[in-house]
């Protein structure tokens, strides 16, 4: 079971990364997180049951040092939703000197050769409590490094618990938001830290068994070790599926957007632009849900602004345009509109450049012109999506425009 759910949450991190890496960069940590979690967990299962030479040699020893930027992830994660502005800076840089010094004394093993590695691996096939008696860290004893990984990870967790809780009062106070309505919101935050610290207790708690009673095999024989850890993995898997507004943050800042009123411009003459954001912004959403007042801001946005008449205008440009983050933004696109930014955009567009057409305008521009006013930067561009949009050329729509006014 143990290495099904690692496999599988190795495969839900992947997806998370390649499905949200231009948008949710606090994601990274996040998928990195569970990606360590994995390996750790799959190192566990290789070395203690698989009795595989060749995976012993790959999984013993090779990526221990990762397991301490599971602390230093969780935190960066977390502060990068409740803090969103806060940038990465050189003293953040003091959180990988544990895994650097890790790193460094294991780099004498990583250089032995391979037949060495598979001596070890089968000795420890043979006698699983010589994990205890090979040392392959120069710096560190094998149990002051079984000892030493959980704990750091359960510092970390405690660590962001107290940020956690602090930045939540602060949010309180500056946005006047009920502390109870802030704590049901950021729930997920609270579940995972809960989880984690349950799966990485129980490898302490294992771990120092094993160091204390220099046995694995009685450190293994309270079974709802196993149980207890196997559970947390295949919570952390799956809230992966069944949570998908964890992949966009759940942070929600209650800023306020002042709009300018650009449609009294050379442009405005779209009376009915009111009626067509209303019909492509048309969606049904809960009040409490926490990305309501953002989802009616974006639409309101759209009405006042149309940023989508920019040329290469983007999902971070609207993000940076309303004080938000990009992983937010996304979220309403694809979540609550039930469209794609690009689509709509587009769609947008080309029903501007169709009102132009049909004005008076089209005596002054070319259908170029009109192209380029409507926010696409080549001629192709715009003549490919008009004809997706409305099955035809701009040439062929000013042409039938142009019969049905002469009939």
């Amino acid at each position: 079971m143990l290495l099904y759910v690692c496999l599988f949450s190795i495969l839900i991190a992947f997806i998370l990364i390649i499905n949200n890496w231009r948008t949710n960069k606090n994601v990274f940590f996040l998928a990195f997180l569970f990606i360590i979690l994995s390996i750790y967990g799959l190192g566990h299962y290789v070395v203690v049951y698989s009795k595989s030479v060749f995976w012993t040699v790959i999984f013993y020893n090779n990526f221990m040092p990762l397991t301490l930027l599971l602390g230093p992830f969780l935190f960066f994660y977390i502060r990068g939703i409740l803090t969103p502005k806060t940038n990465f800076k050189k003293i953040d840089f003091l959180h990988f000197i544990p895994f650097l010094i890790n790193l460094i004394a294991v780099i004498p093993y990583y250089f032995t050769s391979y037949s060495y590695k598979v001596t070890l691996a089968q000795k420890i096939i043979e006698n699983v409590n010589l994990l205890l008696i090979f040392k392959v860290n120069s710096l560190m004893s094998p149990s002051v490094n079984f000892i030493l990984r959980p704990i750091c990870f359960m510092v970390y967790i405690f660590y962001s618990l107290y940020f956690i809780w602090k930045s939540l009062k602060k949010k309180s106070k500056k946005n006047n938001v009920s502390f109870n309505y802030l704590l049901i919101k950021y729930q997920w935050f609270f579940g995972l830290l809960f989880v984690l610290l349950l799966l990485i207790g129980c490898y302490f708690i294992l771990s120092y068994t094993f160091v204390r009673t220099t046995s694995y095999n009685e450190a293994l024989s309270y079974k709802w070790y196993l149980i207890i850890v196997e559970i947390a993995y295949i919570i952390i898997s799956f809230s992966l599926l069944f949570f998908p507004k964890i992949l966009y943050n759940y942070s929600n800042r209650e800023n306020k957007i002042k709009f300018k009123n650009n449609n009294k411009n050379s442009d405005s003459l779209s009376s009915s632009n009111f009626f067509l954001i209303q019909d492509d912004f048309n969606f049904e959403l809960a009040e409490n849900d926490p990305f309501y007042e953002l989802a009616h801001k974006i639409k309101l946005y759209y009405y006042n602004e149309r940023p989508y008449l920019k040329l290469k205008y983007t999902i971070s440009d609207l993000a940076m345009e309303l004080e938000m983050q990009d992983s937010h933004v996304a979220y309403c696109f694809t979540s609550i509109y039930k469209v794609s930014f690009t689509k709509l955009k587009n769609h947008l567009r080309i029903e501007y450049a169709k009102e132009l057409l049909q004005s008076d305008l089209n005596n002054n521009f070319t259908i170029d012109a009109i192209g380029q006013k409507s926010g696409f930067s080549t001629r192709s561009n715009f003549y490919n999506t008009f004809n997706k949009e409305v099955g035809c050329s701009p040439t062929d729509y000013l042409k039938s425009i142009k019969t049905n006014k002469t009939n």
